[in-house]
């Protein structure tokens, strides 16, 4: 789920959050996993494109070219490129290897673009629309960047695309409408459904392809047969809708709502143990259209939802599941955010918590800012940090990096050596513990060496290295045992 300024990852077992990304600036939008489930792509609103891994949560890709937001990012089918468009207007391609530019239109529309389609069978295909009211196709083989077919204008903005697993047929949420295209026939249109009050805001396929769902701003989830061009199911959730996904097994329904709720819908398997998607045959389960089912019953504890689902079904019987609480960020965690590492660690220092400065020290050496943290500082600002690491520097828990942090400090203002008593003192200070510790960590190698000693003679005479002596004889001395 992208939602503020992170991406969170769900269980699909317990619903419960199980890592976020959140190395954003600015709101995340547009997150999606590669074919292989290891990636996730995310551009955000400072026009960024970054890919992250799904283990580590490490950021491995940060691409910066749109002048814009980033609000739609896309994998292709290949896995090895990824697509972007946003807010200035701009459609572009890129190299997950490389990081470069591999294809780009900066005027691939006339305003926004909203929307964004990779062909799931040929990999250097795929599909934008806008708020220009227009549906475009692009080929990355083309050198001049333009259009594959003619553009498919509207008078409605385009909010949502998807494409069939073949890549034959587009569907594209239209205003309150769903058109479908046939690409093979050079973009015909071969239906139009008009079953939503308000605006379409999400589109999905579930995995056999025969089946299309809509969610929209009226609250309504719609399922379509694509067979028949007609809709099979509906349901009311009774909050605006602004996202719909449904898992690879169609048990799974999640919803995302205009107010940053999740709303998650899961349908049991039947009798044989595997999802019945057979819904053209039963038009009384309305219920069972939500979890993409039908000829099966929902029980109240087969239903999950998350707060702001709204009026959907009594809430006597279903069970309440919060979604992550946003924390109030620290201090020094909102300067870490903005990439302001000097005043974050000063917000630390300030904390007299020796734990929760050496954790912002540790993110600064992540993150390759622990120079630009420690650079440029007054009397003031420089006497908290030096007092740190004087009194710390010996510390078992913590002395790898105080002396880390300590080699640098000194490389930074060993010229401003006597210019100031109290930088002086603690300098001094700070020596005084150092070779303290030296001169302790010179007496324990001593008490070392003869323990060793002791160690290597007593393995040796286990050994029979000095030569036996008469058993019950110690040092000439006979021993009796009564």
């Amino acid at each position: 789920m992208t939602a503020s300024t992170k991406v969170s990852l769900y269980d699909r077992k317990t619903d419960k959050v199980q890592r976020a990304y959140s190395r954003f600036q600015d709101n995340a939008y547009s997150a999606h996993f590669r074919n292989d489930g290891k990636l996730i792509v995310a551009g955000d609103k400072t026009g960024a494109v970054k890919v992250f891994d799904v283990q580590s949560k490490a950021m491995l890709r940060q691409m910066r070219s749109h002048q814009g937001a980033v609000t739609q990012t896309q994998w292709s089918a290949d896995g090895l490129h990824m697509l972007s468009g946003g807010d200035d207007k701009s459609v572009r391609c890129w190299d997950l290897g490389t990081q470069e530019e591999v294809w780009k239109n900066t005027n691939a529309h006339d305003d926004y673009v909203r929307a964004l389609c990779p062909n799931p069978s040929v990999p250097h295909i795929w599909a934008t629309g806008g708020y220009d009211h227009a549906v475009k196709l692009w080929d990355r083989r083309q050198s001049g960047s333009g259009s594959v077919l003619p553009p498919m204008l509207h008078n409605k903005p385009v909010e949502n695309m998807i494409m069939t697993r073949s890549g034959t047929m587009l569907m594209a949420a239209v205003g309150n409408e769903v058109k479908v295209w046939d690409l093979i026939a050079g973009g015909k249109l071969l239906h139009t459904f008009s079953n939503h009050q308000k605006n379409i805001s999400g589109l999905c396929l579930e995995s056999g392809g025969a089946r299309m769902l809509s969610c929209g701003l009226d609250g309504l989830v719609k399922v379509y047969s694509l067979r028949s061009m007609q809709v099979c199911h509906g349901l009311r959730v009774g909050a605006p809708l602004m996202s719909i996904a449904l898992s690879p097994d169609s048990r799974k329904l999640a919803l995302g709502c205009v107010d940053g709720n999740l709303v998650v819908r899961t349908r049991a398997a039947d009798a044989r143990g595997a999802p019945s998607l057979d819904m053209d045959t039963s038009s009384a389960s309305v219920g069972a259209a939500a979890a993409v089912s039908s000829g099966t019953s929902i029980t109240a504890q087969d239903k999950k939802f998350y707060k702001g689902a709204g009026s959907a079904v009594s809430r006597t019987a279903d069970r309440m599941i919060d979604t992550e609480r946003s924390e109030r960020l620290r201090p020094y965690d909102v300067h870490l955010k903005d990439f302001n590492y000097q005043k974050a660690l000063d917000k630390a220092l300030h904390t007299h918590n020796p734990l929760v400065v050496v954790t912002v020290l540790e993110e600064l050496c992540h993150r390759s800012g622990l120079t630009t943290a420690l650079q440029g500082r007054d009397e003031r600002t420089l006497e908290p940090l030096l007092s740190f690491a004087a009194r710390y520097v010996a510390h078992p828990r913590y002395t790898n990096l105080v002396q880390a942090v300590t080699h640098r400090l000194v490389d930074l203002y060993a010229g401003v050596l006597g210019h100031s008593d109290s930088i002086d003192e603690l300098f001094l200070k700070l020596f005084r513990q150092v070779r303290a510790e030296m001169g302790m960590q010179r007496k324990m190698m001593k008490v070392k060496g003869t323990l060793d000693g002791i160690i290597s003679t007593s393995h040796l005479v286990q050994d029979g290295a000095l030569g036996k002596r008469p058993r019950g004889e110690v040092d000439g001395v006979r021993v009796v045992s009564e």
